[in-house]
């Protein structure tokens, strides 16, 4: 409906003033409608901006997204500066190159019988040897050991021979250390296929096949089962582990990789699903008596053991709330978190005293206090879906397993641990998009396992794989 003119207002003013005044509420009632319904299209609108800008300022420091994500935008660090001048400090013991005391091979270069300028006579004169040292890599080629094996006959039929000999299936094969190569190739180095025949292309002059590839990584998965089975066995006894879980992709769907972390061990599991389906069938946590280290998915708070929670998913979560949020209550959680994460460096092994755990809880209960007073519309109507108030629950509902890490030397402030084992996954991510095979996650995963594992034993990763080609024992130290 339309507003009447000039003259037919006037009109109708004269001849009918009822009749004008309800058709002038009428529109005056339209008008409301359409107000309030603007009113609601914009607060609709507003609500997804904010979401919107909200997913636009997510980065590293206040998210699960990872550094690489963050591409060249300056973003404010949640680390200290220190007073301390960039480079190695006082006492730090520098490593350079030194002398050795024999060289693997010396080249002599004499002087001349006479003077290169004057042309005087050297003969007697006073000799002195400087010494210089070149490290410098061998030369790189492959060996072609044959064995040639004496075979006796004896009147019985049996064929002897020496129980040092090889005893392959077949006339022509690679070594241990070549097979070794490539396993430790792939799967530290993280190369695939093709950029792995170029490079022993280019360094060794030798072409491998596909088939040489997945035979080396078939005979090595089936020798390092049994240690990786004791690894497994290992982090169940242990008395704290950490435990995450990532997606990458395999046979064109979404996979998950499961972890589970001690300071000595690490264990790599693939399935199809991240769910307590997968958790159970990685064999860990259903057996598992310790303290579990993880974050908040929910799924590992059904096993049975203690639990500790990482606060550096807390400390990235409030960081995010506070860039929306003026709320007090974040500030002083933030800062009673760095004030306990900076007592627990410190402390190291010996713990935390009995004072400095009382006063962090004290500052825990105040901030919980303060954001319930601050939250207390949204406790009210209980209102879903706000992260601030989701974040608050559950800091209330956990605080126990969330400041474990102060009462228990032993538990670490976060899962760094764990986030830092799975990082090769995401590497393999990026280099190879995923896997081709479900076997080939499973491969991936043993790997892992073994390779992790040694890095934490302080075991020279390459001369370990060597070893399992050899059929070496490996002793766990831990």
């Amino acid at each position: 409906m339309q507003f009447p003119s000039e003259e037919e207002f006037i009109k109708q003013a004269k001849n009918n003033p009822i009749a004008l005044y309800q058709n002038i509420s009428t529109i005056v009632l339209e008008l409301n409608n359409s107000i309030q319904e603007l009113k609601d299209i914009v607060k609709v609108q507003q609500e997804k901006v904010k979401n919107l800008e909200n997913r636009l300022n997510q980065n590293s420091k206040n998210s699960n997204k990872p550094p690489s994500s963050d591409l060249y935008k300056k973003e404010n660090s949640t680390r200290k500066t220190s007073r301390r001048k960039s480079g190695g400090q006082e006492g730090h013991q520098g490593h350079h190159l030194k002398m050795v005391e024999e060289p693997t091979n010396t080249h002599f270069y004499p002087a001349p019988d006479h003077c290169s300028k004057c042309g005087k006579d050297l003969i007697g004169s006073k000799v002195k040897v400087k010494r210089t040292q070149e490290f410098e890599l061998p030369k790189i080629s492959i060996e072609v050991n044959e064995h040639q094996i004496e075979q006796k006959i004896c009147s019985c039929g049996h064929c002897n021979t020496s129980n040092l000999a090889p005893s392959p299936s077949n006339h022509v094969y690679y070594g241990s250390k070549f097979k070794a190569l490539i396993v430790y190739l792939k799967n530290v180095q993280i190369l695939p296929y093709q950029r792995t025949k170029q490079l022993i292309l280019d360094l060794l002059n030798h072409s491998i096949s596909e088939g040489t590839f997945w035979n080396a990584e078939i005979e090595f998965s089936s020798k390092v089962e049994p240690i990786v089975k004791e690894i497994k066995e290992k982090i169940i006894e242990s008395s704290s582990a950490g435990f995450d879980e990532t997606g990458i992709r395999a046979e064109n769907n979404n996979h998950w990789v499961h972890v589970a972390t001690t300071n000595h061990y690490s264990y790599f599991y693939f399935h199809k699903k991240r769910s307590k389906e997968a958790i159970d069938l990685a064999g860990i946590l259903p057996y598992f008596q310790g303290v579990a280290i993880h974050d908040f998915y929910r799924t590992y708070l059904k096993y049975n053991c203690s639990h500790a929670f990482c606060n550096a998913h807390i400390l990235r979560e409030l960081i995010a709330i506070s860039e929306i949020s003026r709320n007090t209550w974040i500030q002083m959680m933030l800062a009673l978190l760095i004030i306990g994460l900076d007592a627990k460096i410190e402390s190291e092994s010996n713990g935390l005293t009995e004072d400095q755990i009382v006063e962090i809880n004290q500052l825990f209960d105040k901030a919980i206090e303060k954001g319930i007073i601050e939250n207390h519309s949204l406790i009210q109507i209980n209102k879903k879906g706000s992260k601030e108030l989701n974040l608050l629950n559950r800091l209330t509902k956990y605080k126990p397993d969330i400041l474990r890490f102060l009462t228990s030397p032993e538990i670490p402030f976060d899962n760094n641990r764990s986030e830092r084992a799975i990082r090769m996954i995401k590497v393999k991510a990026k280099v190879s998009g995923g896997f081709r095979s479900f076997s080939g996650g499973q491969f991936f995963c043993l790997a892992r396992s073994f390779l992790e594992t040694m890095k934490k034993q302080k075991i020279p990763i390459f001369q370990s794989i060597v070893s399992v080609f050899k059929g070496q024992p490996l002793i766990l130290r831990v």
